[in-house]
């Protein structure tokens, strides 16, 4: 039995989206200055999970040849997700273990703003390993009990982002370009004070004749 092998223009666009998701840890990190080590597997995680959503939205429609399906990278690509899914739980439980132990942050930490984000990704997680197991090796018993409460879970992961820390993932992104548009603009400034030093006109500020 084969099936539609790799096909590049997937792969590049998964690779693609990959490393703008490590992009995007690296710079919401500050060059991994203020990057959790605890938080590694969950990034890893992260990771291989858009490469897995990305590859499999674009090679839908594409002919990609032929492999074997009991392949090692067939497997690899049939269980990416779920291979996500465990990596994303190790962070969370090192993670979780972390908070538990360490007396600093106890002493700060809140149910709401750090516990519950962590059982919240953990249950979407576990669910989504629940449905692998369910149909491979339970007969697609309890399935549709298990997808009802997957989906609850991820609806209430949803709704949860806006109200808590996971918001700082768009929060950050935004409070980066504020601050490169800041730089940029002061750039410009200075570029204009020094054409005043040499002589030379500035352009004209169309917004402040346009004021009087």
């Amino acid at each position: 039995m084969v099936m539609n092998e790799l096909n590049r223009k997937a792969l590049t666009v998964g690779v693609a989206a990959a490393l703008a998701v490590v992009g995007s840890i690296w710079l919401g990190s500050g060059a991994l200055i203020h990057f959790d080590p605890a938080l590694i597997w969950y990034a890893i995680g992260s990771v291989l999970a858009t490469f897995a959503v990305a590859y499999r939205f674009k090679l839908l429609g594409f002919n990609a040849g032929t492999i074997n399906v009991h392949s090692v990278r067939a497997w690899l690509m049939f269980n990416l997700l779920n291979l996500s899914a465990v990596l994303v739980m190790i962070g969370l439980v090192l993670a979780g273990f972390r908070r538990l132990v360490n007396v600093g942050e106890r002493a700060v930490q809140t149910f709401a703003e750090d516990i519950l984000p962590l059982v919240l990704i953990f249950a979407v997680s576990a669910t989504g390993l629940m449905l692998t197991v369910s149909y491979k090796f339970l007969a697609g018993h309890g399935h549709s009990q298990v997808a009802r409460i997957h989906a609850a879970s991820v609806i209430a992961l949803l709704f949860y982002i806006p109200f808590g820390k996971l918001f700082h993932i768009f929060q950050r992104t935004c409070a980066l370009c504020v601050s490169l548009y800041k730089t940029a603009s002061h750039s410009d400034h200075r570029a204009s004070d020094t054409r005043r030093r040499c002589g030379q006109h500035p352009e004209p500020d169309l917004q402040s004749h346009s004021g009087r």
